[in-house]
């Protein structure tokens, strides 16, 4: 998300979510997206998957450009809960915050994440049976939000996470679980006050002071 002064508590109606970050044992699997402050967008991949078939781009957020990270990848899941061959699972998720309300953004919504997992049949050439394809959309710069996505799992932004670490653990808020060897994860939250904010608080006091002592100087306050 785009880091932005706060703004008046807006009520959003959410869902729960695992917020307790899982083990990640060898044979699993972690997608974890990092959307940190002023930090680039970042995708991680960890665990278990076939590098082979990685595909992932990502956009950093601009001035009207909404921020995006995208990936395919393919696994081999223990989890009887895999689709079928040929089947997909779509997972869908609109966050918001109540700081990014603005007249472009009535809603607070920050990002939206949509995750679909497609059953295969392994054969002797490859043995993954799920191929994971994520859509990860931040708001700009400008506070341009993301479409919302429909069918989707609302969750409210925590702002008490520290800096994303790219590994699996408290800097992290997590969806799911949509397999239980699948840990998915995001970090959209912006530090309050932020040190941007901070200094230019400092700024336009440091300013306001000088000014009142000027005119006190010229008798005219």
């Amino acid at each position: 998300m785009a880091s932005r002064a706060p703004n008046p508590i807006v009520c959003v109606a959410v869902s729960v979510v695992c917020m307790f970050p899982p083990h990640l044992a060898s044979a699993d699997v972690a997608l974890l997206i990092d959307d940190y402050a002023e930090q680039p967008l970042a995708l991680h991949l960890l665990g278990s998957y076939d590098p082979t078939s990685v595909n992932k781009q990502v956009v950093n957020e601009n001035i009207g450009v909404i921020g995006s990270a995208d990936a395919h990848f393919e696994f081999f899941s223990n989890d009887p809960n895999v689709p079928a061959n040929g089947q997909t699972l779509t997972y869908n998720f609109n966050i918001f915050s109540p700081r990014d309300v603005s007249p472009n953004n009535p809603t607070g919504l920050s990002d939206t994440w949509n995750i679909v997992l497609t059953g295969h049949a392994p054969t002797p050439g490859d043995a993954n049976n799920v191929s994971v394809d994520t859509h990860f959309r931040s708001d700009s710069l400008d506070e341009i939000p993301p479409t919302p996505l429909v069918n989707a799992t609302g969750i409210l932004e925590r702002y008490d996470l520290g800096p994303p670490s790219g590994h699996p653990d408290g800097t992290y808020q997590y969806v799911g679980p949509l397999l239980s060897d699948l840990t998915t994860g995001f970090n959209s939250s912006a530090p309050e006050p932020s040190s941007i904010a901070m200094l230019g608080v400092g700024i336009a006091g440091l300013f306001y002071r000088r000014r009142r002592a000027e005119l006190r100087c010229k008798g005219l306050k």
